[in-house]
């Protein structure tokens, strides 16, 4: 009856002409295997009196201006009717031109609508009548009609995370604002200013004015921008926004005051505990540690429930399949962490005779990693459930110690002093004038190019640096980086510069490194003004006359004194 229609829960169809008292809906997937049908019966029956149905398509256009929109009215008689249709068309744009052929027939048949003569002017959403009239049947039908002028002129503003802020998730929502006659919008996300190629970290398309960016690595610099389009074609990209995830910081414990919560003996059951977060901060590692005193602990399936929903499956009826009933072991004591040294399948497999049965450190089922970049504050669950009714007992105890997402230490520079160089000239930069403040190696702090010099060239042993391009402090140390002057004449320069040292992730923003260029407005003329008459004289006088540069002057006489 319909395909490839959105999935937003409802659709209109029509049905084919079979007369039945035992039909069903079948809705499908596209690309999937999975699909529903509708529970209930439903009958498809002749009317009482010949009529006629409309089946138009597309029930909503969108067209650039100078385009034509077409709808197709496929009209389809039941129980025989026979009668004259005329059909028509209301809610056009003023000044557009309707063509409708036939706009009168018999049903069945096909009926085409072209739409004409649209301008930018036009520009908008409009809902169209269409209206099919016989002298016994009236049908009428709304499609929709968008008009766009063009590509989007308008840029998206940047709403969050903030400019230049620091401690952000590794999964982070990224907002901006919509743009007029924007449909969909073009979201990247780099390490580099420069968005070159292998930088780019996501890409992705949506028609919303959000985005969530899953998976990004902890105390990491962070570029992105947006740019919108519709089917006119590209609008601008944004300026680029930068942000910061937050680095870790670790031994937050937090231990569950909601113990012990008994586990019945008598019926399978789930038992739940709660343990409250009250800091707000962001997941960036988490262990978990629980005790449990049961009998036959190889009934037992554990998970822990994030705040946002997510399930962390921590064991499931340790012993099973290997032993159809589990471990028949009393009581569990266990931490769980994702570095363990034990696996989940150790734990399975571990059953002592001694109590408590299964204790020690393992790797959960899932991941406890899996909560990174969630938020930290807020109601965390630890469910049991007990899934045979002879044994009982209690969840007596259980704790979490996470380590949470926290801003990075601002950066801070050593030395940024001014830099004088000659002309024309290629002169390297040493720490004298560009030094970071790190914590570690000089390895550890990276300068990246957020601006480049209008009158010369920044140099990596020799080979010139482009916008977003990388050095490091032990660059500068060795020498490598120098800057070079393109001999144009003006007395200033400057590149922007941002550096974080890599080792705690202390992030430098908004750096400008100022070079002034001194001109060679020397000038000399010499003659010799008395001359030597006999050998070893001192007698003779050379006269020297100059003019510009700069005081006190040295003079030399063939390189000597």
């Amino acid at each position: 009856m319909a395909e490839d229609v959105p999935n937003t829960g409802s659709y209109d169809v029509v049905t084919p002409d079979n007369q039945s008292t035992t039909c069903r809906v079948k809705v499908e997937a596209v690309g999937n295997i999975f699909y529903d049908i509708s529970n209930q019966n439903f009958t498809i029956s002749l009317p009482p009196s010949p009529t006629f149905v409309l089946n138009i398509t597309p029930t909503a256009q969108s067209v650039c201006a100078g385009e034509n929109a077409t709808f197709s009215i496929n009209t389809t008689s039941i129980a025989g009717f026979a009668d004259t249709v005329v059909v028509a068309l209301s809610g056009a744009p003023a000044g557009a031109m309707v063509s409708i052929s036939p706009d009168t027939l018999v049903p069945s048949g096909m009926v085409d609508i072209t739409i004409s003569g649209l301008t930018t002017d036009m520009a908008g959403t409009y809902d169209l009548e269409i209206a099919a009239v016989s002298d016994s049947v009236t049908r009428i039908n709304t499609v929709q009609l968008s008009i766009f002028p063009g590509a989007p002129t308008e840029t998206a503003t940047l709403l969050s995370p903030a400019g230049g802020s620091t401690g952000n998730s590794t999964n982070s929502l990224l907002n901006w604002s919509s743009t007029l006659h924007g449909e969909l919008y073009v979201i990247e996300v780099s390490t580099s200013p420069a968005f070159s190629s292998g930088t780019i970290v996501y890409f992705g398309e949506t028609a919303d004015t959000f985005a969530l960016v899953n998976g990004l690595d902890l105390a990491t610099v962070y570029y992105w921008h947006v740019s919108s389009s519709n089917l006119c074609g590209d609008g601008p990209t944004t300026a680029s926004g930068v942000f910061q995830t937050g680095a870790t910081a670790c031994g937050y414990m937090f231990t569950s005051t909601n113990v012990p919560v008994s586990i019945s003996a008598t019926a399978v059951n789930t038992i739940t505990s709660i343990l409250n977060v009250p800091d707000a901060s962001f997941v960036s590692d988490v262990t978990l540690t629980m005790a449990a005193d049961h009998t036959w602990v190889g009934d037992l399936i554990a998970n822990l429930i994030s705040p946002a929903g997510t399930v962390i499956n921590l064991f499931d009826q340790p012993g099973v399949p290997a032993s159809g009933f589990g471990c028949n072991g009393d009581n569990i004591a266990v931490t769980f962490d994702d570095n363990a040294a034990l696996s989940a399948a150790d734990l399975d497999a571990a059953c002592g005779t001694s109590v408590p049965a299964i204790s020690g450190t393992y790797q959960p089922i899932d991941l406890l990693s899996s909560l990174r970049g969630e938020a930290t504050q807020g109601d965390w669950t630890l469910e049991v459930t007990d899934n045979y009714a002879e044994d009982g007992g209690a969840l007596t105890a259980w704790s979490i110690d996470m380590c949470f997402l926290v801003p990075a230490a601002p950066g801070s520079m050593l030395t940024n002093k001014l830099f004088t160089v000659a002309t024309g000239s290629t002169t390297t930069i040493s720490s004298s004038y560009l030094e970071v403040n790190l914590s570690a190696g000089a390895n550890q702090g990276i300068f990246t190019l957020m601006s480049l010099p209008a009158h010369g060239n920044i140099l990596l042993n020799g080979v010139v640096l482009n916008f977003g391009d990388n050095f490091t402090q032990e660059d500068i140390n060795n020498g490598d980086v120098s800057y070079e002057n393109n001999g144009d004449g003006l007395l200033a320069d400057s590149f922007g510069f941002s550096v974080v040292d890599h080792n705690n992730g202390a992030w430098y923003q908004n750096g400008v490194f100022e070079i002034a260029i001194v001109q060679n407005t020397l000038f000399a003329t010499a003659e010799i003004t008395e001359t030597i008459l006999c050998n070893n004289d001192e007698n003779g006088q050379i006269t020297v006359a100059v003019s510009g540069g700069e005081t006190p002057l040295t003079f030399t006489l063939n390189g000597g004194p």
